[in-house]
């Protein structure tokens, strides 16, 4: 949170409006929650300048002056008809309002071309009715990512504001932000610093020393967005600025009584977004279409009785004997070795995406090699639960035990040390040579059976 108010005063912003927030950092006079304290409105300075607020179960609103702006909040868990119901309880919100210009702006968790997605999920197609119906608009630019993951990424935060007050928006712009390079010696030295000021020993202290010892010695780097994907085409961003254009014009017709002049806006604006659906779908052009239709199966599909389709699978799938399992009396846990704790850090991969906290596992292994060891290994026995460290110590533990106990089955590729499922395709090519050589004139099938 410290970043984004930081942000906010070098962009001359008031206003703070955030998504998912730490709970702890929004508990303030200057914030604004919803019911669950999943989104937020702060302000920046000593005045407030709000004069009205209110918040529902994903969502805050607060008036100022003219306006109300919404901070908003969906979960990517929720189900369809709870997103639905979602929308409709903003909808709801936003029209009790009356006249006022309205600004909602959150974490939607929707993808759709009209606030420049390459395709329209259901999600999307819930929340682009729902700014149709309130006659809103998208602010994002084309393409702007705003979330990004690696080379990936997407636009789930949207911004979106009553079409008649459009004029009003001076600009809109997305800024992101990374981490640069660890400095271990600094970050070794800040650890250590705040471990000897710290009184308590739980895992809510361990994170949070982590994740301020992390933000602190860390520069921040300013990200480039706007990147096109390599599919990107000039017709596709033509295609979207007129499918636009065209669902405006639709929402400004709603407020008027020609039918006629709706009707035929509306058709316009459904070949239009047809146009720019296919467009996208056909990125690969006719070379997909080509490849699809030669590798069709030239031959009808053999039909087999019920009874010999089990007598095919008996075969290709012999039953192994049933094991039979002892249960065993309960053990105590023994403690976290520094052995153990110093091997489970080891695995933690590089550059992979960090956990909520944001701290990646260059920085947990600068902690576990040398800087906070024992500090860590008190934790981890006091309660036994820390994050991926302690997934990663079970992990080796069970698999440890299932391999000196012969539970893996020689044919379990998928999550083994050594065994990928590169190699499982490996025996399969194997075997059809072996059997192609031995009967050169037979066909080989391969059959798969999903589970």
């Amino acid at each position: 949170m410290d970043l984004a108010e930081a942000t906010a005063i070098r962009l001359n912003a008031q206003y703070l409006l955030v998504s998912e927030p730490n709970k702890n950092a929004v508990k303030g006079r200057k914030w604004h929650r919803d019911n669950r304290s999943d989104a937020a409105i702060g302000y920046v300075g000593r005045t407030t300048g709000i004069t009205a607020s209110g918040a529902g179960d994903g969502f805050v609103w607060a008036r100022i002056q003219n306006t109300i702006i919404y901070s908003c909040y969906v979960s990517p868990n929720v189900t369809i008809g709870e997103y639905e119901e979602y929308m409709n309880k903003l909808a709801v919100d936003v029209i009790n309002k009356g006249r006022s210009m309205v600004i909602l702006a959150g974490d939607f968790n929707a993808k759709s071309p009209m606030w420049g997605e390459t395709y329209e999920d259901a999600r999307g197609k819930i929340f682009a009715e729902l700014l149709s119906s309130l006659r809103m608009t998208a602010l994002n630019q084309d393409r702007i990512f705003t979330f990004e993951r690696g080379r990936s990424g997407s636009i789930i935060d949207v911004t979106v504001v009553t079409e008649n007050e459009l004029g009003k928006i001076s600009r809109w712009s997305q800024e992101s932000w990374v981490f640069g390079p660890i400095n271990e010696q600094r970050l070794r030295g800040e650890l250590r610093r705040l471990v000897d000021r710290q009184v308590d020993n739980t895992p809510d202290s361990l994170s949070d020393i982590m994740e301020k010892a992390y933000r602190d010695t860390t520069p921040k780097i300013r990200t480039q967005n706007g990147l096109a994907p390599y599919w990107w085409t000039d017709q596709i961003a033509i295609l979207r600025s007129e499918t636009i254009r065209r669902r405006r014009r639709v929402t400004r017709l709603r407020t008027r009584e020609d039918d006629v002049e709706l009707a035929t806006a509306l058709e316009e604006y459904k070949v239009k977004k047809r146009e720019l659906t296919y467009s996208i779908r056909d990125v690969f052009g006719d070379g997909y279409k080509i490849v699809m239709k030669t590798m069709r199966a030239p031959y009808p599909p053999l039909k087999l009785t019920k009874e010999e389709k089990r007598n095919q699978i008996s075969k290709l799938f012999p039953m192994a004997p049933a094991r039979v399992w002892h249960k065993e009396r309960p053990q105590e846990i023994p403690l976290v070795e520094m052995e153990e704790l110093r091997k489970a850090a080891g695995k933690l991969k590089n550059r992979k995406a960090p956990g909520p906290d944001g701290v990646p596992a260059e920085a947990v292994k600068v902690a576990v090699g040398g800087a906070i060891e024992d500090f860590i290994l008190g934790v981890l026995n006091d309660l036994l639960t820390h994050g991926k460290l302690y997934e990663q110590v079970i992990n080796v533990r069970l698999q440890e035990d299932i391999e000196s106990k012969g539970g893996f089955s020689p044919r379990q590729y998928g999550f083994r040390k050594g065994r990928s499922t590169i190699d499982a395709v490996k025996q399969v090519l194997e075997t059809s040579w072996r059997a192609h050589r031995q009967t050169p004139s037979e066909w080989c099938a391969v059959i798969t059976v999903p589970f």
